[in-house]
C-alpha cells in the first residue's frame, strides 16, 4: 500500500494526533488508504508494518517498546523485524489495527502475524566444487619439463661438441 507524500515526523508539542509525544520527532504521522480490493464482511485483523528511516537513513528499531542503548561498540535492545538484536533495525509491526465495514465494529478475537517479520528463506547452498577428475595433477608439469628438455637438446644441434681437457 502506498503512503501519502505528506508523511512527516512530528516535532511540535501537543500529543496525538498532531504533535510529538514526549520530545520532538518521537512521533510520525501519515495518511494512507486501504486498497479497494479489500472487501470484508466481518472485522478482520491486520498488521501495519512501519519501515521508517532515521535521520541517517537507517531503519528504526523494530520494537519501540524497548529502550535502546549503546554499549561496547554496538546497540543493545535494537531489534530487527524478526525480534532479534541487531544493528540493522527493521519494520515495526506492533501496530495491529483491524479492518471493518462498520465504524463501531468490535475488534476480532484473533490477531495476525506481520508478514515482514517472516524470516527470509536461507540462501541456496553453494554449488559443489568442480571435479578435477582425480589424480594426474602433476602430468602437465612433467610434460612441460620434458618438452623444454627436448627443445634445449635440439637447440644445441648435432654439431655441438663438448671440449674435454686431456687428463694428466
Amino acid at each position: 500500500m502506498a503512503l501519502s507524500a505528506n508523511a512527516t515526523w512530528l516535532n511540535s508539542p501537543g500529543g496525538a494526533p498532531n504533535g510529538d509525544l514526549r520530545y520532538a520527532d518521537d512521533a510520525f504521522a501519515l495518511d494512507f488508504k486501504l486498497p479497494a480490493a479489500i472487501n470484508v464482511t466481518a472485522p478482520t485483523p491486520a498488521v501495519l508494518a512501519m519501515a521508517v528511516l532515521d535521520l541517517a537513513q537507517m531503519p528504526l528499531d523494530a520494537n519501540p517498546a524497548t529502550a535502546v542503548d549503546w554499549s561496547s561498540g554496538h546497540w543493545l535492545r535494537y531489534e530487527n523485524v524478526t525480534g532479534g538484536d541487531s544493528d540493522d533495525g527493521g519494520a515495526d509491526c506492533s501496530f495491529k489495527p483491524f479492518i471493518a465495514a462498520q465504524a463501531d465494529a468490535a475488534p476480532p478475537a484473533t490477531t495476525v502475524t506481520c508478514r515482514a517479520a517472516t524470516p527470509a528463506p536461507p540462501p541456496p547452498a553453494p554449488p559443489p566444487p568442480a571435479s578435477g577428475g582425480g589424480g594426474g595433477g602433476g602430468s602437465l608439469q612433467f610434460a612441460t619439463l620434458l618438452l623444454l628438455s627436448l627443445l634445449l637438446a635440439a637447440s644445441r644441434g648435432p654439431h655441438s661438441q663438448v671440449t674435454r681437457l686431456p687428463s694428466r
